[in-house]
C-alpha cells in the first residue's frame, strides 16, 4: 500500500506516531434517523485494494456493531467499490458477507439515499 492519508491528521499520525496500533479513515457515516439505520461505508475505486489492517478494523467494527441492540437501531458496515460517474457500484456487506451490484446511476442514488433494499 502507498502512503495515502485521508486527512491531515491521519497523515500526521502516520508520519509521527509509532505503528503499533491501527489508524484508519472511514469515508462515510450515514444516519437514517426515522428508520434507525446507521451505515459505515468505506469507498474504494474499482482498481483500489482494501488494506489488510483497514479490513481487519472494519470487520471488527462490523462484528461488534451487529451485536449492539438499543432503541431498535440497525448498524451496517459496507465497502463500496465504484468509479465516477457512479453508473455501477459493488456493495460488500461486512455484516452478512454478501455482495450486490447496483446498476444505473439513478439506482445508485436510490441505494445511497436508503430508498432501495439494503441487504
Amino acid at each position: 500500500m502507498g502512503n495515502y492519508y485521508g486527512s491531515a491528521l491521519n497523515k500526521f499520525i502516520g508520519e509521527n506516531c509509532p505503528h503499533d496500533f491501527t489508524n484508519i479513515n472511514i469515508d462515510c457515516l450515514q444516519l437514517r434517523w426515522e428508520d434507525k439505520i446507521m451505515r459505515l461505508i468505506e469507498f474504494k475505486h474499482t482498481t483500489e485494494k482494501l488494506g489488510k489492517q483497514q479490513y481487519k478494523a472494519l470487520k471488527f467494527l462490523s462484528d461488534r456493531l451487529c451485536q449492539l441492540s438499543f432503541d431498535g437501531w440497525q448498524f451496517k458496515t459496507y465497502i463500496i467499490k465504484g468509479d465516477e460517474p457512479f453508473n455501477q457500484i459493488e456493495i460488500i456487506s461486512l455484516d452478512n458477507n454478501t455482495t450486490q451490484v447496483i446498476n444505473g446511476r439513478d439506482n445508485v442514488i436510490q441505494w445511497l439515499s436508503f430508498r432501495l433494499d439494503n441487504k
